[in-house]
């Protein structure tokens, strides 16, 4: 039934911008249906295109932070005016810029890293990890691990009137933090803004950070589908099908709908993060965790 695959995309698309686990979520939604005796919804109906479910949140967000990031991209760009260039203003700007870069792929590689090793490890001793992930205790594990993230906001984020600024040392952590998020119902999103408040990083560079690690992500996510497609199109009739059914009428008027409402709710969720309130996310995950052990 198409009408799995629309709510696959409301779920995927809005709770994004939210700090409660958009893969939970849809895998919880997975749970539910198998109660209705639909079994292996998701996977029949995102196998092979599941990644590009990211491509609407990912312009979502070049519009969201546009305002904040134009100016900076303006300003580096208009170094190419020699007289610009030599100025020691401009300097200082630049090395910035080039250390947030170097920052972000150094999050980037740090989480890329720790998923290979776990790979690896999992190889190297056969270990069933889907029957492992699939189970409701991961999921229930995650989702405790998110709310007490976002609790935690609430009682140990420091309020220091001079915020910290980003360092090697932190960025390793908060690249390792962002791969160990990649387990069920961990949100990687909450995980890292929480860490990075732990550190004592201002609540808007937190979450401008956190986006910033997630969106190569979201990216190689992409690719990876675009090149599954035009590598396994001869073999593979499931990717053919999976875009016909990606690309029809009822999947574009959701796919905007679902992306309208996920701007609104960025910018609701960017209003309680320079309020300092996004931990009251936590009593939200407490309804996801409670319908998970119902239905368990």
């Amino acid at each position: 039934m198409l009408i799995f695959f629309l709510v696959i995309i409301i779920i995927q698309i809005v709770t994004e911008s939210l700090p409660i686990s958009s893969s939970g979520h849809i895998l919880l939604f997975d749970k539910i249906c198998k109660i209705f005796g639909y079994n292996q919804v998701v996977s029949t109906w995102t196998d092979g295109i599941f990644g590009v479910l990211n491509f609407p949140f990912l312009i979502i967000l070049i519009v969201f932070f546009l305002p904040v990031w134009w100016p900076l991209v303006s300003r580096l760009l208009q170094g190419v005016h020699k007289k610009i260039r030599t100025r020691d203003s401009y300097k200082r700007f630049f090395c910035l810029i080039v250390r947030l870069v170097m920052y972000v792929i150094l999050a980037l590689g740090i989480t890329v890293g720790l998923l290979g090793l776990c790979g690896i490890f999992i190889s190297l001793f056969s270990l069933p990890l889907d029957t492992y992930l699939a189970g409701t205790i991961v999921y229930a594990f995650g989702f405790i691990i998110t709310m007490c993230f976002l609790f935690s906001l609430r009682f140990f984020a420091t309020s220091s009137k001079v915020p910290e600024t980003l360092s090697v040392k932190k960025v390793i952590l908060l690249g390792l933090i962002q791969g160990i998020a990649i387990l069920p119902g961990i949100s990687r999103l909450a995980s890292t803004y929480c860490v990075a408040r732990w550190l004592g990083i201002s609540p808007r560079r937190s979450w401008e950070f956190s986006f910033l690690m997630l969106f190569p992500l979201m990216v190689a996510a992409i690719m990876h589908d675009v090149l599954a497609f035009y590598t396994g199109y001869a073999q593979l009739a499931k990717y053919k099908q999976g875009l016909d059914i990606f690309f029809s009428i009822p999947v574009i008027l959701t796919i905007l709908c679902a992306s309208g409402v996920s701007f609104f709710v960025l910018r609701f969720t960017n209003k309680l993060v320079l309020e300092r309130k996004v931990w009251l996310f936590g009593f939200y995950m407490i309804i996801p965790l409670t319908i998970l052990l119902l239905i368990a």
